[in-house]
């Protein structure tokens, strides 16, 4: 169905009707719920914060042996952009991702290398969503962390991921605001 012919069915309800039809949707669908509550009291830092304590969870849980699965930090991500949040809210959450993805497939042990590709990846998403949103400036501590991390890993990763950069946003070093510049002066290809 299309949001005309919906739009049209729902003119031709009464008030009450809708009311009704809300409220149901509201029990039978937890997205319905979630998307309801957060319009109607819309904590955004609350929403946040929850989401980086599920992603954090996934690559560093408190008890019990590590998951780290990717496609369930990539719901995380979907359902907290599906909220429409601030795009420096929606910035932080995808770099908090990559940063604990980078920390997993550096740090975790030789089994954990596999996830260099996924955060490569991952941090390309990310880094485009900084450029679309002209977030640069925010986002320097984040991706200087992610970097140095990289960096200290082996230099074949900081690679990938510094061309994962530059992929996702180079000015050629016109801007001197702009996370390239920055980037190739903090930590200059060898």
């Amino acid at each position: 169905m299309s949001k005309a012919t919906l739009k049209k069915h729902l003119q031709a309800i009464e008030k009450e009707d809708i009311i009704n039809l809300v409220l149901d949707l509201y029990t039978a669908r937890k997205e319905a719920k979630d998307y309801l509550e957060y319009y109607l009291n819309p904590d955004e830092k609350g929403l946040l914060a929850k989401s980086k304590e599920t992603i954090n969870k996934e690559f560093f849980p408190a008890k019990g042996k590590r998951r780290a699965r990717v496609s369930q930090c990539k719901k995380v991500i979907k359902h907290f952009a599906s909220l429409w949040p601030t795009a420096e809210h929606l910035a932080e959450l995808h770099l908090y991702y990559v940063d604990d993805l980078v920390r997993v497939a550096c740090f975790a042990g030789y089994k954990w290398y596999k996830m260099q590709p996924k955060a490569v990846v991952a941090f390309r998403d990310a880094l485009q969503h900084v450029q679309q949103h002209c977030l640069q400036v925010q986002a320097r501590d984040a991706v200087d962390n992610i970097m140095r991390m990289a960096l200290i890993y082996n230099d074949f990763f900081y690679e990938e991921m510094f061309d994962a950069y530059i992929t996702a946003y180079d000015d050629h070093g016109t801007d001197p605001h702009s996370l390239a510049r920055y980037l190739q002066q903090k930590f200059p290809r060898k």
